[in-house]
């Protein structure tokens, strides 16, 4: 990633479904400063103070528990600019990530916007629990959420609406409960007039698109190639090397069984830059690491074996 996109040095992120903020202390890590003040366990541990029963055991969301949270990270570039768009349902989420990515703690090249709205294909309003935060927020949880809970009404809007005119992103992702393709065909005018340069989306066993064309994951990967965009699916090995599996395409199956809390990374090949990196990835097979191949898929391919730092 910092290969393909460093040359510009001036950075755009666009992270819908912001949650706690692990992303953003990501980024913040590859294109700012190396520093333990942006490691998830760090955000994590802010994130448990500031909440209100902090004194209480930890509730479900386990993130400690994820083997992503050692993962090592390279060493930084040194970033003209990195400008950050968070957007999250929750009251509580935006409240923190204003708190812990403030203007104070942030060197002033760096800015990061929080913002408390709903991201979907079409404008609305959803009643949420103020007291919530979290992955327990959805575009679906009004209806389950209890009625002795305080409500608020947060706004909901398609992304294209809620992004500076003419921006480009250089990495977009969205991480919204199952709503991931909604919130696509949302923006799908910022892909048609290539503004976007890498995204990185979630895919749930309970979609259910609004759109027909989405109706299945191989329709959503389809429109993306027709608007030259090539996705992949991330593969954790055992010994957990992360690696790229082509899913554009796929004619197998099996792309639909990917489904169920994982992650599909696309990028632009009309980006010249970012489509040398890709295929000089590409064209390193790891034949030791072809049993994950098949396990996961019968279509024909090379291994990719990058991770955010060389992507």
């Amino acid at each position: 990633m910092q290969e393909a996109l460093g040359a510009r040095r001036d950075w755009v992120y666009v992270d819908v479904g912001a949650n706690k903020g692990y992303a953003i202390g990501e980024m913040l890590s590859l294109l700012v400063e190396d520093s333990n003040v942006w490691s998830p366990m760090t955000i994590l541990k802010n994130f448990v103070a500031f909440l209100p029963n902090a004194g209480k055991p930890c509730g479900a969301c386990c993130d400690c528990r994820d083997p992503q949270f050692d993962d090592p990270l390279p060493k930084p570039i040194a970033a003209n600019s990195l400008c950050v768009f968070a957007f999250d349902l929750s009251i509580k989420c935006i409240e923190f990530l204003a708190k812990q990515f403030g203007d104070k703690v942030l060197p002033t090249h760096v800015s990061v916007k929080p913002l408390n709205v709903g991201v979907n294909h079409a404008e609305g309003t959803i009643m949420l629990a103020e007291s919530m935060c979290g992955e327990m927020n959805s575009l679906e949880s009004g209806s389950t959420q209890r009625k002795n809970q305080r409500q608020a009404e947060v706004a909901v809007k398609p992304l294209v609406q809620l992004l500076p005119e003419g921006v480009h992103i250089d990495f977009l992702s969205t991480d919204t409960e199952g709503h991931d393709h909604n919130v696509f065909y949302g923006s799908r005018d910022l892909f048609v007039s290539r503004r976007v340069s890498v995204y990185l989306f979630e895919v749930h066993h309970k979609a259910s698109p609004a759109h027909a064309r989405y109706t299945t994951l191989r329709g959503m990967i389809e429109d993306l190639d027709s608007l030259e965009y090539d996705c992949f699916f991330p593969v954790r090995e055992s010994k957990g090397h992360a690696m790229l599996v082509r899913v554009t395409g796929c004619k197998d199956t099996v792309v639909e069984k990917l489904i169920g809390w994982r992650n599909l990374l696309c990028y632009a090949r009309w980006n010249s830059t970012l489509r040398g990196v890709f295929e000089r990835l590409e064209s390193t097979q790891h034949d030791s690491q072809k049993h994950i191949w098949d396990k996961y898929s019968k279509c024909q391919g090379r291994w990719w074996r990058p991770y955010l730092g060389s992507i």
